[in-house]
């Protein structure tokens, strides 16, 4: 993908998941930040700002479980992108 199309869609992904979240529609605030999550992953920075806002997320709601796989999930950003150990485009959420 196109960087400069890439950052414009992850942009609007997030700006997406933050009026939702401030609007108090965690859903749809959640379903934001997992599509920007599948544009942005293969570019570090990108990858590490949409995990970040999703443990804040989970941080808010009390969610221990998502609380603890983000915190696991941003440990590993670091090392995926450095061992070039990325998984496929995928939701990042805990089942």
């Amino acid at each position: 993908m196109n960087p400069a199309l890439q950052h414009q869609a992850f942009d609007r992904e997030m700006s997406f998941a933050r009026a939702a979240l401030a609007n108090g529609d965690t859903a749809q605030g959640w379903r934001a930040l997992e599509l920007a999550h599948v544009i942005g992953q293969s570019r570090f920075l990108l990858h590490l700002r949409v995990h970040m806002a999703m443990l804040g997320v989970a941080v808010r709601h009390n969610d221990l479980k998502e609380t603890g796989a983000q915190l696991l999930r941003l440990a590993l950003v670091p090392l995926g992108h450095m061992l070039g150990r990325l998984p496929p485009s995928t939701p990042a959420v805990a089942a």
